[in-house]
């Protein structure tokens, strides 16, 4: 192998607020510090990549990207507090409480670069030579559902299916 690197990333996030964006409405307007508790980011997020030449010129890469679920306010999708919003979370239950599953997407990338003229000598173009690269790229190589969404709301007849995916293959 002429050409081998190995490259990954992780983060970890763990973050208190009290509110799902900027515009979001609490839960109960008469009691503000009952929505303080964790953000719904992902804790753990994962990336890494291995780049190869192998036999014939031909570039490998194959890239891994594994997230922890993302977290979810669990609601009963009625307005049991008289604050005019159905937007209350069942007594004892935080915000963001729920967990969608984790996900885990593998890419590759094969790519072979054609060089359209050669030196006096045979030798390939250094440089300004006119080339052609030719690759396939195929995301989420493995086609595993990779779920982003479910649904929160008790009364619903999905509550904790999944009701979003990211993009297929």
């Amino acid at each position: 192998l002429r050409t081998f690197a190995v490259a990954g990333d992780y983060r970890f996030r763990y973050k208190l607020d009290d509110s799902e964006g900027t515009f979001s409405v609490p839960s109960n307007n008469y009691d503000l510090a009952a929505d303080w508790g964790r953000s719904n980011d992902r804790a753990h997020d994962f990336r890494g990549s291995i780049n190869a030449e192998v036999p014939l010129g031909i570039f490998l890469t194959l890239g891994v990207r594994a997230r922890s679920g993302e977290r979810y306010t669990i609601t009963t999708g009625r307005d049991d507090n008289g604050d005019t919003e159905s937007n209350d979370r069942p007594p004892g239950v935080p915000r963001n409480s729920g967990v969608t599953p984790g996900s885990l997407s593998t890419d590759l990338n094969l790519s072979k670069v054609f060089f359209l003229r050669r030196s006096a000598t045979g030798a390939r173009a250094g440089g300004g030579g006119a080339q052609v690269n030719v690759f396939a790229n195929v995301t989420n190589v493995l086609n595993r559902t990779n779920v982003n969404s479910v649904s929160s709301t008790l009364t619903s007849s999905r509550f904790g299916q999944p009701t979003g995916a990211d993009n297929p293959r």
